[in-house]
């Protein structure tokens, strides 16, 4: 029985490269790693369902609020979940012909924020309220109907 460096299992290869045809991008990994990889990347594109029903209640109480005021012409588009405790409501036009500047409207809804928040506090049931950021869609209206309605 061959001992030592003569036994062909103890011999070290000296040009590793020479064993393969073609390197590729798994060549070395641990197979138990990447499905671990690969596993932990699904689970970051699930989405978080109890934060879309929460979105889904948001958009709700909010849309029942924007009836008064500046606001009176806009409707909720979206609530979509942002980093951390945060939610970003999109507001857009009732109408498609309502000429507006996005500037005033953001501005109006940020001067509600606590409004919109205290009644969403009231119509569900959480520890933290969430904290709202707005964006307004860009008006799409005919250029000389904007002029003309300012």
């Amino acid at each position: 029985m061959p001992q030592g460096s003569e036994n062909p299992a103890f011999r070290r290869i000296k040009n590793p490269e020479s064993l393969v045809t073609q390197l590729r991008e798994g060549d070395g990994i641990d197979p138990r790693l990447e499905h671990r990889k690969n596993q932990h990347a699904r689970l970051k594109s699930k989405p978080n369902h109890a934060a879309l029903r929460l979105a889904g209640q948001i958009a709700k109480c909010i849309r029942g609020s924007l009836g008064d005021g500046p606001l009176a012409n806009f409707d909720v588009v979206g609530v979509e979940p942002a980093k951390g405790n945060h939610f970003l409501v999109t507001l857009g036009p009732i109408l498609p012909d309502i000429a507006y500047e996005e500037s005033e409207v953001l501005q109006a809804a940020n001067d509600r924020r606590g409004q919109l928040r205290s009644e969403i506090a009231s119509s569900i049931t959480r520890k933290q309220v969430p904290n709202l950021l707005f964006r307004v869609l860009p008006c799409t209206c005919p250029p000389n109907r904007q002029e003309s309605s300012r």
